[in-house]
């Protein structure tokens, strides 16, 4: 009894200097204004919510949120996506790459018989049934009357949906510092009955560092096509996985991860495509995966967007890299959307990586600079890039809701949310520390006990 009365008022002593703080927090928004966007962009009509903000997370239940469940309930997709604006112009003498969304596919039939005598070549066609569309995939040889053609297209048939089959490419550039940087002690069982589901090349399930591990993968590469090294998805899948083989230790080895491969090579290029992106999202959300990571970017995309926004209505919480383009680079998607929370890189000093983006949409920083990661083909070696900073909030993502990631951030750089690091660094120990006590005296936080006695929580 003696010691117990002794770690509580220890962890009360704690909050004396703390709760005010902790009570009073308010998750920053960093929402990119349209000011942000690429010239080219396209708006889409609606009230977008805080960047990050959980839609059913209720207000009044600021405390202790519970813990995630493995297979939580997604929504049923819509009938039909919402109406979008037009595409930016698309009109050029170069081939153009078209990714075509309707409703179903019936609807896309008549599509593939419009497009037919205007030398349109269907590539591809795919039912997104956990989505609700109907993905097809068109060459256009000559795109000078493109804009036109489109115009008629959606007079013709309004419920069709049209962007680029824009690309995106991997944000990429034994210590062990991003876990302590980030107040995370990892153990064996860790993330036990969590699950996540990452975007990346394929992952080296045979690596000494992910035997034993519940690893999930899908290629949705078609046959034939150049497959690149497998090092980006292996180092992600093992900061995540982790068994602690020559010191890569996972932050949750026991979860569950449903790796989709959707990077292709081209040439000295690592790189996939919208509708790649959309048949791997297809996938998680058929698996009812609650946490996705994106270490990847590229132009912003209005089917990409509204695939991400209608998951993020349906409670799937989402992570993306950056990037790696410097401080005058544009912003990249999916990052720069407002349902992401976007992630940047600093260094055991807590230093920003030097080569990462800047901007309103950075929300978040975590450890990215020479990570002790695996490497396909059973090595190991040093990581950096946004890429691998995205991992930390995505566990991170399995226990907390974003916008408490938010509040209980550690400021860096100016006061308040800033271009660099967004709220600032990821820190999980305090907060976990404070939300795992058990109640003692009055009900809540209390002048005698605090929030309770100390208990283990998460990964501490």
């Amino acid at each position: 009894m003696n010691s117990r009365r002794v770690v509580a008022l220890l962890l009360a002593g704690l909050l004396t200097s703390q709760w005010g703080l902790a009570r009073t927090a308010t998750a920053p928004t960093g929402e990119p204004g349209s000011t942000t966007a690429p010239s080219t962009s396209t708006s889409i009509p609606g009230t977008a919510p805080a960047r990050g903000t959980d839609p059913a997370a209720a207000p009044q239940r600021q405390s202790a949120p519970p813990a995630p469940p493995t297979r939580p309930v997604i929504r049923p997709p819509a009938a039909q996506p919402p109406a979008l604006q037009p595409p930016p112009p698309l009109s050029r003498e170069a081939a153009v790459e078209l990714v075509v969304a309707t409703p179903d596919m019936a609807i896309a039939q008549q599509v593939a018989s419009w497009a037919a005598p205007r030398q349109w070549r269907l590539r591809q066609r795919q039912n997104l049934s956990h989505l609700g569309w109907v993905l097809s995939v068109f060459s256009v040889a000559d795109g000078r009357q493109l804009d036109s053609d489109l115009a008629a297209l959606r007079a013709a048939l309004p419920g069709v949906m049209v962007d680029q089959n824009h690309r995106y490419k991997a944000l990429s550039g034994g210590v062990s510092y991003g876990q302590a940087l980030t107040g995370w002690h990892s153990h064996p069982g860790c993330g036990e009955g969590a699950t996540l589901g990452i975007l990346d090349t394929a992952v080296a399930a045979d690596h000494p560092a992910l035997v034993g591990a519940d690893l999930v993968q899908r290629s949705f590469l078609p046959s034939g096509v150049s497959t690149p090294s497998m090092d980006h998805g292996t180092a992600i899948a093992a900061l995540l996985l982790g068994n602690g083989d020559d010191g890569i230790v996972g932050l949750l080895p026991a979860a569950r991860l449903y790796a989709a491969a959707v990077f292709r090579g081209r040439g000295d290029e690592t790189e996939t495509d919208t509708a790649l992106l959309l048949q791997a999202l297809d996938w998680l959300a058929g698996e009812q995966v609650p946490v996705i990571a994106m270490s990847l970017g590229g132009p912003r995309n209005q089917l990409l967007e509204i695939v991400l926004r209608q998951l993020h209505q349906r409670g799937v919480r989402l992570a993306a890299a950056v990037g790696n383009d410097g401080r005058r680079a544009a912003p990249l998607w999916p990052a720069a959307q407002p349902e992401v929370l976007a992630v940047t890189a600093v260094d055991a000093g807590k230093r920003l990586y030097r080569r990462a983006n800047r901007g309103d949409a950075v929300a978040l920083a975590a450890p990215g600079v020479d990570l002790w990661a695996a490497r396909a083909g059973g090595g190991q070696g040093y990581v950096t890039g946004t890429s691998f900073a995205v991992p930390f909030v995505a566990a991170a993502l399995t226990r907390q809701q974003a916008a408490a990631l938010l509040a209980g951030a550690e400021d860096l750089g100016e006061r308040g949310p800033d271009p660099l690091y967004g709220a600032g660094l990821l820190r999980e120990r305090l907060r976990a520390l404070l939300a795992g006590a058990e109640d003692l005296g009055e009900r809540g936080p209390d002048p005698l006990y605090g929030a309770g006695l100390l208990r283990e929580s998460g990964c501490l």
